[in-house]
């Protein structure tokens, strides 16, 4: 019998050896940056090369992970996804009893990306952003629940209250109703980068807003190479009028650059009300937060 194949057999061949692979970043130690306690794991039968959240080279070693497909509590407003890996060896339930609670809380980002794409660290999607919020261990298996960052509130799974606002786009008819202008809320501001900037700080030459006065906002560049390229603001410092983001950039921006900053909100009641007090001065814009922040509930019933 010919070992001969077509063209086409050795095209679907090569697409089914490049498919989607999922690799983990687990954040045991510092939560915003990749550092020496970060966990990497591919959910995928060998090493995979790739980069980490800081755009550092990483290997991210073979696990036997699997998830389930990521759910959305309608009365939470949260994302989640069930980890399970196998306890061979019972090695996983000896590090959990060793270690209780060392895991919860932890942020853990599970990403997709191509085999055969793995030249930049751009070239993947983020499948869920999230911390653990509850850790099961069995004699054969452990699991672990994830929920996603923008719908976690830090309190354990009971009855189901709605502590965050869900209207889910920033500054939008529902946000922003009774708000002249609207630009009160998103406060956008264009600029230019200034020199010494990097893939994951950007410094610009004008503005002049307070510390953390942009944080968890966003990032959009209007010209030169990352044109196009939007990223959130993990942190703002007046004083060295730079920007420090979650993601780093294809290439450092170059000097003249066009930005604009857009400020967002984590959907808290306390954020609605301290950072926004251009609507009003002591209320912000609570009288727009959408969430059952005053009604009493149960932690772990």
């Amino acid at each position: 019998m010919s070992r001969t194949t077509t063209s086409q057999f050795d095209t679907k061949s090569q697409a089914a050896q490049n498919k989607p692979v999922e690799i983990v970043d687990f954040f045991l130690g510092s939560q915003v940056a990749d550092d020496a306690k970060t966990l990497h794991y591919g959910m995928y039968d060998r090493l995979v090369d790739f980069y980490d959240i800081d755009g550092n080279a990483q290997t991210y070693s073979a696990g036997r992970l699997n998830r389930s497909q990521v759910t959305h509590n309608t009365g939470l407003r949260q994302d989640s996804v069930t980890i399970q890996f196998g306890n061979v060896n019972n090695r996983f339930q000896t590090y959990f009893w060793q270690h209780p609670g060392y895991m919860l809380d932890k942020r853990f980002l599970i990403r997709q990306l191509f085999t055969d794409l793995v030249s930049s660290a751009t070239h993947a999607v983020t499948i869920i952003d999230g911390v653990v919020d509850h850790i099961f261990i069995g004699r054969k298996i452990c699991q672990m629940r994830v929920i996603s960052k923008w719908g976690y509130v830090g309190f354990k799974s009971g009855v189901a209250i709605d502590r965050i606002c869900p209207i889910s786009v920033f500054a939008n008819s529902r946000c922003g109703q009774g708000v002249s202008p609207i630009t009160l809320l998103t406060q956008e501001t264009t600029d230019n980068v200034d020199v010494g900037s990097t893939t994951t700080v950007v410094k610009v030459k004008t503005m002049a807003q307070a510390d953390d006065y942009w944080n968890i906002g966003k990032l959009e560049f209007t010209s030169g190479a990352n044109d196009g390229y939007v990223r959130k603001i993990i942190d703002w410092v007046q004083s060295t009028k730079s920007f420090t983001l979650d993601f780093s950039l294809p290439v450092a921006p170059a000097e003249d650059d066009t930005l604009k900053a857009l400020r967002d909100c984590d959907r808290t009641l306390k954020m609605c009300q301290e950072r926004y007090t251009e609507v009003h001065a002591t209320n912000g814009n609570m009288a727009n937060f959408r969430g059952k922040n005053t009604v009493a509930r149960t932690i772990n019933p």
